[in-house]
């Protein structure tokens, strides 16, 4: 009876800490400072539920003790940079917590899911708090569940999974929950999937749900969106009631296809489909709450149907890439649109610079005649609207196109491309905030000595924050596209000798 009592206190004290976890992964807004208070709080809860548990049972409770001590610090971080405090101190832990979250979900990736992103999570070097969200989203929290009137009296009353009736003798019903993941051709759609027109994706998703009410013939997957319904097809997903179900808990996987018929512009914001459970009841149909995936954003682009076209194919579709990551940031469309033809020129004079050697074994080249050169090829495509030594701010611009500030530089000392990045992007954004634009250019012609031969030249088009004054989270943040021109090379044959 003892036993009893103690593993029932266990059970009610590890669902609770379930509830705690999926009350703040699924809240409509992102995490900010005024959630720190609450976070110390879910990390208490878990460590006090690590202590209680058997070893076997603790490797993802110690992920996701990791995961809310990384966000906490993360959090701390741009509280310091806001108010003042020790940043670098807190910003070093922040690494060294990323760096102990990264083993941690490497250790417990059991499902394909978690084994890819897993991979994922790895190239990504520093944190992400939206992406890391986003993966912990995904990932059960392991608890031991009491019976299930005691589970669904604890259940009701938490913010997310509210009961919503009771039966004739005050028996308390569930109500519905659904929970989807969904894959495109096999890969987690957690962000936005970039895909092309007329071709055929496989769509699949896993659907594991809470409560069948008893009179549902079927569970449908309506798609919402804004996207005309003549410009894509999509399969039908319906759900029969399983045949052995007894009411509780069910899980199964429905594939079906979609497919675009044309393509969007660079432009265009991103196709959103929001999908919406119902049951089919034998009178009318009956709202399902759903939480995991319940948002697709897709990119459709056919590069061929593309206006971005600078004849360097490859770099032209690494730019688009970029210009979709800007998209996908807030960046104004008009600011966008700006920029597609002034990237395309600066990728053709990059392309063509590269291609040429024109500045092969120059160990020495002024900022003025570079300056010459760059804006006499980029008139050749854009004309008079390339202008040069505009007096902004209290200094001069090298060149601005259509308000957007390009800043030349020449770097004889370090080719290291975040040193670069950092060093001359801080200059181009202060002019270019008063603009009101969110994204200038710098072109820098590297003179460094070349120990090893420059690799792949999308390598030297980079997208970069800029950190500005007045903290971190900004409505309209700062961004620059480097991009670096390798001069001062050898001859290929000279690093075979």
């Amino acid at each position: 009876m003892n036993k009893f009592s103690c593993d029932f206190k266990i059970a009610m004290n590890s669902s609770m800490v379930g509830f705690e976890i999926l009350d703040f992964m699924h809240s409509d807004k992102e995490p900010n400072l005024e959630d720190m208070e609450r976070i110390e709080k879910i990390i208490k809860s878990i460590n006090n539920f690590i202590i209680e548990r058997p070893e076997e049972f603790k490797s993802k409770a110690e992920l996701f003790l990791s995961f809310f001590k990384l966000l906490l610090c993360d959090l701390k971080v741009l509280k310091i940079a806001e108010q003042g405090g020790n940043l670098l101190q807190e910003t070093e832990r922040l690494k060294v917590l990323y760096k102990e979250f990264k083993f941690k979900f490497s250790n417990v990736s059991d499902s394909c899911f978690e084994k890819k992103n897993a991979s994922k999570l790895d190239e990504i070097e520093s944190f992400d708090r939206r992406f890391t969200l986003g993966l912990m989203k995904e990932i059960p929290f392991q608890t031991s569940y009491l019976g299930y009137s005691d589970f669904m009296k604890n259940f009701r009353q938490r913010s997310h999974f509210r009961e919503e009736t009771t039966d004739m003798k005050g028996q308390i019903k569930a109500s519905p929950l659904v929970k989807i993941i969904a894959y495109l051709d096999n890969d987690p759609l957690v962000s936005v999937k970039r895909i092309k027109p007329n071709k055929i994706y496989s769509l699949k998703l896993a659907i594991r749900g809470r409560f069948w009410p008893e009179n549902a013939k079927n569970l449908s997957l309506d798609f919402i969106s804004s996207c005309p319904s003549d410009q894509y097809s999509l399969s039908k997903y319906i759900l029969e009631k399983p045949s052995n179900f007894t009411g509780m808990d069910f899980e199964e996987t429905i594939t079906g296809e979609i497919q675009f018929k044309t393509g969007q512009s660079i432009t265009s914001d991103n196709l959103c489909f929001i999908i919406s459970p119902l049951f089919n009841m034998e009178e009318g149909q009956k709202k399902v709450k759903c939480i995991g995936t319940n948002q697709l954003y897709f990119k459709v682009r056919d590069s061929d149907l593309s206006p971005y076209s600078s004849g360097y194919n490859k770099i032209d579709q690494h730019i688009i890439s970029l210009l979709d990551e800007l998209s996908s940031s807030d960046i104004q469309e008009d600011e966008i649109q700006d920029l597609v033809p002034l990237l395309s020129a600066i990728t053709n004079l990059v392309g063509t610079y590269t291609q040429s050697a024109i500045f092969k074994e120059t160990s020495s080249v002024a900022e003025s005649s570079f300056q010459k050169e760059v804006l006499r090829d980029l008139r050749i495509r854009l004309g008079q609207e390339v202008e040069e030594h505009t007096k902004q701010v209290g200094g001069f611009t090298d060149l601005k196109y259509k308000g957007i500030v390009i800043e030349l530089k020449v770097e004889k000392e370090n080719g290291d491309r975040h040193t670069i990045c950092t060093k001359y992007t801080k200059q181009p954004t202060q002019y270019q905030g008063v603009e009101a634009k969110q994204v200038s250019i710098v072109i820098v012609l590297d003179l460094t000595e070349k120990v090893q031969p420059p690799g792949d030249i999308r390598n030297d088009v980079l997208l970069v924050d800029v950190e500005t004054h007045g903290g971190k989270e900004k409505k309209f943040p700062s961004k620059a596209i480097v991009f670096v021109i390798n001069g001062n090379i050898k001859s290929p044959s000279e690093y075979s000798r």
